[in-house]
């Protein structure tokens, strides 16, 4: 049975490519190209939804969507 990968082993071409439906903040940094930092600045702002699992900051997937669509101009389409 092939090992899964932590967070850490993970690249950012695997995040992009194929992002499980729940991150951290490192897995969502690589996701938007941001540093885990601003993700974590954006969830105490309360601009992007989080929860907490065993006390780490998780993020859905969807919720990361959700806030890219938010954040587009008018008159571009994803």
């Amino acid at each position: 049975m092939d090992k899964i990968p932590s967070a850490t082993e993970r690249t950012k071409t695997d995040i992009r490519t194929n992002p499980p439906l729940i991150l951290n903040t490192l897995e969502a940094g690589y996701f938007l190209s941001l540093s885990p930092r601003k993700i974590q600045y954006l969830i105490k702002s309360r601009s992007l939804p989080s929860g907490k699992i065993d006390g780490s900051i998780r993020i859905r997937l969807q919720d990361i969507n959700q806030f890219v669509k938010s954040r587009v101009r008018k008159g571009v389409e994803l």
